[in-house]
C-alpha cells in the first residue's frame, strides 16, 4: 500500500515508499532492478488495441529476463505471430547487476 501524499501526481510512488519497496526486494534477491529499452514499450503501445501491458518474468540461459505484452480492453495478453495485425512478445531487458546506476537511491547495498 502506498502512502497518500496529496502534492504528488496520481499514480506517483513517494520515493521513501519506493526505497523500502527496493530494500524488501533487494534484501532476498540478487536482482536489483531491469534497464527497458524505451522503444520496447513504444512498439507495444503502438499496436492495434493495446490498452496497457503486461510483464512477465523469465529466465534465458541463466540470465533474468522481463517479457512485455499488450493487453486489451478485457485484460487478455494480445499474443499473434501468425494474424494481422502481428501482436508479438519484447524482450530485450537487461538486469542489474549488469546494467546498474549504483548512485540510484534504489540501489540498495547491504550496511
Amino acid at each position: 500500500m502506498k502512502t497518500q501524499d496529496s502534492q504528488l501526481p496520481a499514480d506517483v510512488l513517494p520515493k521513501a515508499d519506493a526505497i523500502q519497496y527496493a530494500t524488501n526486494w533487494q534484501a532476498g534477491h540478487l536482482i536489483k532492478g531491469f534497464v527497458v529499452p524505451l522503444n520496447d514499450f513504444k512498439k507495444i503501445t503502438e499496436e492495434q488495441g493495446v490498452e496497457n501491458a503486461r510483464i512477465y518474468m523469465g529466465i534465458h540461459e541463466g540470465e533474468e529476463k522481463l517479457m512485455m505484452v499488450g493487453v486489451n480492453s478485457a485484460g487478455e495478453d494480445m499474443i499473434d505471430y501468425e494474424g494481422e495485425p502481428k501482436q508479438y512478445i519484447y524482450d530485450f531487458t537487461t538486469p542489474c547487476p549488469k546494467m546498474c546506476d549504483e548512485s540510484s537511491p534504489l540501489y540498495i547495498t547491504e550496511s
